[in-house]
């Protein structure tokens, strides 16, 4: 777009520039539930109602993804008015020009990418949800439950993973987008639960079985490691953005008013309010306010397929 004046357009800061200037740019209303990037305070999205919705989002990716690095974008107050904030996978301090306004929104640049939300070392467990000491292993490492079970551990063998498992990307058919498939079965080697008398809030009952791709919002939440329970909002349509292994995939993707995950929620449920499980949580920004999941009906027919087996919700049996 060499021929647009350019006042129109907004480039990205170089790194050398004063951070805490473009952090203030990007602050939130409201001063509760404060959350951070790096050393800089981020105050979460209020009336969302104002936002640019995510098929604006959508739009604005299709009409500049060809000519730049587009890694994924997400919607914020800035300056105390709605605004679309654009996300690149460049180094920081590499210019990148896009217009400074679109569909009557200011844009804004930053610089990341939905990473794994898996940690990336071994971290110290305590009881709950996780299932692995940082991630799942290749076919028949152990998956295990911290707990107090084994004193000297800290943790008890609860399953291997099993040879159904598979990362990476399909399509559906020989020109459609790349599908982004992250998933492992595991194999329950010890299944004792512990008795209590709580019941419990939230229990999933049913697995959803397609996708309806209507550009509408649904109340999401999930239960994870790290994070534990978090709420945010999804449409039914699966949406890009930038993987740094297999470039440009397609997941459903959650946005949140808080940080909805963080590293060491990847494998969380992802359902609704009818508990009925959405998805598998894959993937996480740096701010938490966005993460990608994989769809549980995707996931249940490429084992289906590549496997030859069946799985169901317990529940469903």
């Amino acid at each position: 777009m060499p021929n647009e004046p350019k006042a129109k357009f907004t480039n990205l800061i170089p790194a050398e520039a004063d951070l805490s200037e473009t952090f203030n740019r990007l602050s939130m209303t409201e001063k509760k539930s404060q959350s951070y990037i790096g050393d800089q305070e981020i105050l979460p999205i209020t009336g969302t109602g104002m936002l640019p919705r995510r098929v604006i989002l959508s739009r604005f990716w299709s009409t500049y993804i060809k000519d730049t690095p587009l890694s994924y974008m997400n919607s914020g107050i800035v300056n105390g008015g709605p605004a679309i904030i654009a996300y690149v996978h460049v180094p920081k301090g590499t210019p990148v020009e896009l217009p400074a306004e679109f569909e009557g929104y200011p844009v804004l640049l930053d610089y990341g990418t939905i990473e794994p939300a898996c940690h990336t070392r071994p971290v110290a467990l305590s009881p709950g949800i996780s299932i692995g000491s940082h991630s799942v292993g290749n076919t028949d490492s152990t998956v295990i439950q911290p707990g107090s079970s084994d004193a000297e551990k800290g943790y008890t063998i609860c399953a291997k993973v099993s040879k159904y498992n598979f990362y990476g990307v399909i399509h559906e058919h020989e020109d459609a987008d790349a599908l982004l498939l992250d998933y492992a079965f595991c194999e329950v080697i010890n299944s004792q639960v512990v008795s209590t008398n709580n019941t419990p809030e939230f229990c999933i009952s049913n697995t959803k079985d397609s996708g309806s791709g209507l550009e509408i919002e649904y109340e999401i939440r999930k239960f994870g490691r790290t994070t534990n329970y978090t709420e945010g909002v999804v449409e039914d349509r699966l949406e890009f953005f930038y993987n740094r292994k297999f470039g440009h995939v397609k997941t459903l993707v959650v946005s949140a008013k808080e940080r909805f995950g963080a590293p060491g929620d990847s494998g969380s449920p992802v359902f609704d309010k009818n508990n009925t499980l959405w998805g598998i949580l894959q993937g996480v920004s740096p701010d938490g306010l966005l993460v990608s999941v994989v769809p549980i009906h995707l996931i249940l027919q490429h084992v289906r397929s590549e496997f030859e087996v069946s799985f169901k919700l317990m529940s469903e049996i």
